[in-house]
């Protein structure tokens, strides 16, 4: 059985000083865990790798995602005293650029709360457990006593 490919639903492409991209995307089956998908492209080519995923709760929307990571990698750039300072600086962002490919689906899936998307928000318990807990199962009187009153040889005292 073959799997049906996912379609990209919305792309942001944040453009670093010495040329590298990152690669920000929204699928079509995003999950409340997996919603955006990270890839890094050096420079100069054409084939981009997927880095890691985030969830819903890191942005509301491309932009504001977006714009929270150029913040942080000005950031790194700007301190100093970092043993990285010098990789840090060519991470600066130049340039942010959002292509909304299929527009009813982006706005579809930022209109769902994060219970209505698969993989949600956990549902906490409401006190109705589905099986009987430890304390029906308990004989009465049974494990009450010690099984065995014998001293364990391996202790030393």
């Amino acid at each position: 059985m073959q799997q049906s490919p996912t379609t990209v639903v919305a792309r942001l492409t944040l453009r670093h000083r010495d040329g590298s991209q990152t690669i920000i995307e929204i699928h079509s089956n995003a999950t409340f865990s997996c919603f955006y998908r990270w890839y890094a492209r050096g420079r100069g080519q054409r084939v981009k790798s997927p880095v890691r995923t985030s969830g819903r709760s890191d942005a509301t929307d491309l932009a504001t995602l977006g714009e929270r990571v150029r913040a942080q990698f000005e950031r790194l750039a700007a301190n100093r005293q970092s043993r990285q300072a010098t990789q840090w600086a060519g991470r600066v962002v130049e340039s942010i650029r959002i292509v909304i490919l299929k527009k009813r689906a982006y706005s579809r899936l930022l209109g769902l709360s994060a219970d209505q998307l698969p993989g949600g928000l956990a549902h906490s318990n409401t006190g109705y457990s589905p099986r009987p807990s430890w304390e029906q199962n308990l004989r009465i009187g049974a494990g009450l006593r010690p099984t065995t009153t014998r001293k364990n040889p391996y202790l030393r005292r």
